[in-house]
């Protein structure tokens, strides 16, 4: 994975602009896998799925917001192969970056504030596909603080919420709809449960080192998240 471009988009409600660090793909050194499903690179900073606009306070994915402009960031070997058009980007890189010098950062909501907005947009049928999408988001994006300091972490009660929602919508044929709910029971120290999903996974996938790691965790009673 690499740095990708400085993206300009804005508010999906008051359309007031705002920055956000793109990642493009590539070689990924450091990358690192969570248990949860989440990679995280230590030399890049994880674009953010939520926004929180600084104008309006609005809270929503950064996926329905309008992109307006970008700029490159990261040129590479881009620099050496072709000069002439390097030349030519790092103009337009200046120019862009100057038209929009007073517009600020992405801001990240809070992971109530996120969940906040996914209880809000429950209902029509045809959105439980996208509420599962946000829910799984919500879910990895609390589980961040853990990933830092699992000792001085605790769960809200929304977030405890949010992770039993999970369960109900994901389906319990699909294996990695299962495997998600083996790590999400496991987290919540449901140990019992966790191993009786566990043993429904191993029917489908009998030669898998991920779900050999989780019979470990569950036997030992861990439920904090791990590298994998």
């Amino acid at each position: 994975m690499l740095p990708g471009p400085i993206q300009i988009r804005k508010c999906k409600v008051c359309k007031d602009l705002f920055k956000l660090k793109s990642n493009t793909s590539g070689f990924s050194s450091g990358a690192r896998l969570w248990s949860d499903g989440a990679i995280h690179n230590s030399t890049l900073t994880r674009a953010p799925v939520f926004y929180k606009c600084q104008k309006c306070g609005n809270v929503g994915p950064i996926s329905e917001t309008d992109l307006v402009d970008s700029y490159q960031s990261y040129f590479g070997f881009f620099a050496i192969v072709d000069p002439s058009r390097f030349e030519s980007e790092s103009f337009k890189k200046r120019s862009v970056e100057q038209r929009y010098e007073s517009v600020r950062m992405v801001q990240r909501p809070s992971v109530n504030e996120v969940l906040n907005y996914v209880n809000g947009m429950l209902s029509a049928v045809e959105q439980k596909k996208l509420e599962l999408v946000l829910r799984l988001e919500a879910w990895r994006f609390g589980n961040d603080a853990w990933r830092v300091d699992s000792a001085s972490c605790h769960r809200s009660s929304q977030e405890i919420i949010n992770m039993h929602a999970i369960l109900m919508l994901t389906d319990d044929v699909r294996l990695f709809e299962r495997v998600w709910r083996v790590e999400i029971l496991r987290e919540l120290a449901e140990f019992d449960e966790a191993k009786q999903e566990l043993s429904l996974c191993i029917l489908l996938e009998s030669n898998h080192k991920y779900l050999d790691m989780q019979a470990e965790l569950i036997s030992n009673r861990t439920s904090e998240l791990k590298l994998i």
